[in-house]
């Protein structure tokens, strides 16, 4: 292009716009104004680079070539200045500005002006897009690519994508308040994120499920600061049920995901995908097991002795992550079963019988909207330990130490490769 070199000043007049603050359908048509411009300028890009190629090959005319690549670090440039002003774009609140973002990051990603792995987890995000399907759709294909090219920057980003996509669900909601309901996809009946996670192999997918457990296993809830007794109580109140929900989020996800899916390069028979199935629905039993044999059981403890208020609203907080994981546990044990009848069945309707059920967790601090702090919020805070101390009584640590049995081996066949032996 050979305009190439005026795109510093341009990039910085972008910046500016994207950056304005002012009324929201002004700021809206602005932003959607730049990402067009830009979009048309990358779309522009590609067709002459193509173009280029072509001639290239039918000439030897080298100079024009070399001036094409000193000019082209230019482009580079200018996307790499605007990536953080484009990542913002893909949580803006209007539609067009979302699938705006997502399309220069296609063609940003497709050229080569940005390293793969820092598109993941925004594209990972827009698939819990509700309004704008199209902006799931693309950001699919773009994934698909990368993990066809890069799939190992692919797999070390979607847990955080997985994080993020809940701002884009919640942003989208519409008049859906049930953080289940953002998680499922109302066309599959399973998690939203599932298409991305089926491009991981095996090994990759535990990893991402261990790691989404880990978010629950390790909540401590809302962190009190010295700033936080002047925050006004609606913000609280609000903070306190965001995050919450988010957590729910999460294990609707891990309730509903497409355990035994057809993983990159694992396409094969009904009979392997069953196994998959049943080793993944295994894997994630066991770590949940875990967790809730060491946390719960500790928390447990504590409540024997006398709390004052304070401690009980920490230990409160601290349940809910518990609480989930036992909820979780059960939900994926019914689904284990269902497989298993559905194995048994000659029902020609198998696959709409394998879709998970509605993962809808009913605990006090998810249902609740008392103010922190208030009286309300006090009984809140005792149906949450009741709540959490019932479940508890429901599980059978016996079945937690046989699903603790399989790190015993994992460390037996670390010992069998030990210099000693050798």
């Amino acid at each position: 292009m050979g305009n190439r070199r005026f795109l510093p000043r341009i990039v910085q007049t972008w910046r500016r716009t994207l950056q304005m603050r002012t009324d929201a359908q002004t700021q809206t048509n602005f932003q959607c104004r730049v990402l067009s411009d830009l979009q048309e300028l990358l779309t522009l890009e590609e067709h002459e680079a193509s173009q280029q190629r072509n001639e290239q090959l039918t000439s030897n005319n080298g100079a024009i070539g070399a001036e094409e690549n000193a000019e082209a670090g230019y482009l580079v440039s200018c996307i790499q200045e605007l990536y953080q002003d484009i990542q913002r774009m893909v949580f803006c609140n209007d539609r067009r500005v979302r699938l705006k973002a997502v399309m220069v990051f296609g063609l940003s990603v497709r050229q080569g002006l940005i390293l793969p792995v820092v598109a993941v987890p925004c594209l990972v995000a827009v698939y819990a897009d509700r309004e704008e399907r199209s902006c799931r759709d693309h950001a699919h294909r773009i994934l698909q690519s990368i993990a066809e090219r890069h799939p190992l920057m692919l797999y070390s980003h979607v847990l955080s994508g997985i994080l993020e996509s809940f701002h884009v669900a919640y942003l989208t909601s519409g008049n859906v308040t049930s953080p289940s309901d953002l998680a499922i996809d109302q066309r599959s009946g399973y998690a939203v994120v599932s298409p991305v996670v089926d491009m991981l192999p095996p090994k990759k997918r535990r990893e991402l499920v261990v790691g989404i457990l880990g978010q629950l296993a390790s909540d401590k809830g809302e962190q009190k600061t010295e700033v936080q007794p002047q925050c006004n109580s609606a913000n609280q109140r609000h903070n306190h049920q965001h995050h919450k929900s988010k957590l729910a989020y999460l294990a609707a996800i891990l309730a509903s995901l497409d355990y035994g899916g057809s993983s990159a390069g694992y396409r094969s028979t009904a009979d392997s995908k069953t196994k998959r199935f049943r080793d993944e629905i295994s894997t994630i039993l066991s770590s949940i097991a875990k967790h809730i044999a060491n946390k719960g059981n500790s928390m447990l403890q504590i409540l024997e002795s006398n709390l004052m208020d304070e401690e009980k609203d920490k230990l409160a907080h601290e349940s809910f992550g518990v609480c989930l994981l036992v909820l979780l546990k059960q939900a994926l044990r019914t689904r284990f079963q269902r497989e298993a009848d559905v194995q048994k069945d000659s029902d020609p309707d198998q696959e709409a019988r394998r879709a998970p059920e509605k993962f809808t967790p009913s605990l006090p601090f998810l249902l609740s909207r008392a103010e922190p702090g208030s009286e309300e919020w006090r009984w809140v805070v005792d149906a949450q330990i009741e709540c959490f101390q019932s479940l508890m009584s429901g599980v059978s640590f016996d079945e937690c130490e046989i699903g603790l049995e399989a790190p015993k081996r994992r460390r037996r066949e670390d010992a069998s490769r030990s210099p000693s032996k050798r």
